[in-house]
């Protein structure tokens, strides 16, 4: 059965809310979901006003983050080697070091969007293979 975009983003919210909602569940997840509810965390706290410190140190925790992902991709099979590509440019997107200024928080806000989006299928695909 073939994902609609409609189908795929309603799976992605109501995986949010549910991650969200059991996080007193945290210590039973394994290391690639406790990754991504920590990156569902620090990609909402972006949201708020905060000092231009605090999205340093998160563009920080966020290329950590994403080298988690790249580094659970290395053990898996060649079809998830696309999301290497993405995942990379992702980290240079977010690097603190050489920061790449955007312009408006809207557009951040879409941009942090489409990186949960990228995550959560990437987190999907690799939770299929592992059980495989």
């Amino acid at each position: 059965m073939q994902d609609t975009p409609e189908t795929t983003i309603k799976t992605f919210l109501q995986d949010a809310v549910n991650k969200l909602k059991n996080i007193k569940d945290f210590k039973s997840y394994n290391m690639l979901n406790k990754s991504y509810l920590v990156m569902l965390v620090l990609f909402i706290s972006a949201l708020l006003p905060m000092p231009y410190e605090f999205y340093i140190s998160l563009r920080m925790s966020i290329c950590i983050g994403l080298a988690l992902f790249i580094y659970y991709i290395g053990n898996q099979k060649e079809e998830l080697s696309n999301y290497k590509y993405t995942l990379l440019g992702l980290i240079i997107l977010y690097n603190p070091l050489f920061v790449v200024h955007l312009g408006d928080k809207l557009i951040w806000a879409f941009v942090n969007v489409g990186t949960l989006y990228i995550l959560f299928r990437l987190r999907n695909r690799l939770e299929n293979n592992i059980d495989k």
